[in-house]
Parts: C-alpha cells; sequence; structure tokens
C-alpha cells in the first residue's frame, strides 16, 4: 500500500512558528535589560552598580569603578567587577586579556596590579605571548612592575559572598 500526505495544510504549521518568532522578538525588543552598556560608552560607577553586555556578560561594578566598551569587549579600566556568563566571558584589562566561560570571576586593578579570583570558571590570562589559566577556586595578582604573579587559594566565604552578590543581576 501507498499513502501520500497531503501538503497543502503545510502553512497551518509554519505560520503559527512565525508569528511566534515574530511576538518574541518585539517583546524581547519593549521589555529587554535596560542596563545594556552601548558601544563607545563608559559606565563610571559612583556606587555599586549592575551592568549587561549584548552577548550576554552581566555583573557588578564596584563603587568607584569605571568600565568602557572596547569594540564590544567590556574593558575594566580602573576599581573592580565581578562578571559573570553563561557562555564565553572576556574581559581586558589595561594590556591583559581574560578568558573564561560558564561561570564568573571577579577582577580588581590598581596602578600597580591586577588580581583576578576564578570563582566558578577557570579563567585565561594573556598578555602578549604571557598566558596563564587559572583554575577554579585559585586567585591570581599579577603586578605591572615587575611582571611576576602570586597565586593563592580564594577563601570559601568570598566565593559564596560573591555568588550572593550576583543573585539579583539579570543577563543581558
Amino acid at each position: 500500500m501507498h499513502f501520500e500526505t497531503p501538503l497543502r495544510h503545510r502553512h497551518f504549521v509554519v505560520a503559527p512558528l512565525g508569528v511566534l518568532l515574530v511576538l518574541c522578538t518585539l517583546w524581547q525588543g519593549a521589555f529587554g535589560p535596560s542596563l545594556t552598556v552601548q558601544s563607545a560608552s563608559a559606565v563610571h560607577a559612583e556606587t555599586e552598580q549592575s551592568f549587561s553586555w549584548p552577548d550576554g556578560q552581566f555583573g557588578l561594578l564596584d563603587a568607584g569603578s569605571q568600565m568602557v566598551d572596547d569594540d564590544g569587549i567590556p574593558r575594566l579600566e580602573e576599581g573592580s567587577a565581578l562578571i559573570a556568563s553563561s557562555a564565553l566571558l572576556q574581559m581586558n584589562v589595561g594590556d591583559w586579556e581574560l578568558l573564561g566561560f560558564d561561570g564568573s570571576f571577579h577582577v580588581i586593578k590598581n596602578a600597580e596590579s591586577i588580581d583576578v579570583a576564578a570563582l566558578t570558571s577557570p579563567v585565561l590570562v594573556r598578555r602578549g605571548e604571557q598566558r596563564m589559566l587559572l583554575p577554579i577556586g585559585f586567585q591570581g595578582e599579577w603586578s605591572s612592575t615587575t611582571g611576576s604573579v602570586e597565586l593563592r587559594p580564594i577563601p570559601a566565604e568570598f566565593v559564596r559572598s560573591s555568588a550572593k552578590r550576583l543573585e539579583g543581576v539579570q543577563p543581558g
């Protein structure tokens, strides 16, 4: 026996899916996050401030910190930031590039050093030809003057308090 399926009514399946896609796009545009950092803009936090990036990265910028958009990548100019994502994490700090995946890390930048804490994501720290993979649960401090690095474990309480701080922040 041979059965033929009529294809005349396939628009009953395709049309509702198309309408749903258009409605979801409009809904996101109307009610999406309002804390998104726009291109070529800077965020200077007088008090702790949440932020989100168009690629889904989000976090908290501590009081007195400054962050700018560097061709779509957050760049911490001064101070400290707690950053998270369920995908790729990328941040520039001075001439250092920080890469993580599906988790969070904390960064502090001052004139003498940068300090990176790999909270729930390992962090690849790159500067020119230098590369170091910072495992989850460790903190690295890189000296700007001597080029040396100091590694130490992160206190468990710091990891817990950082996770708690991120609970109220929504991804972009």
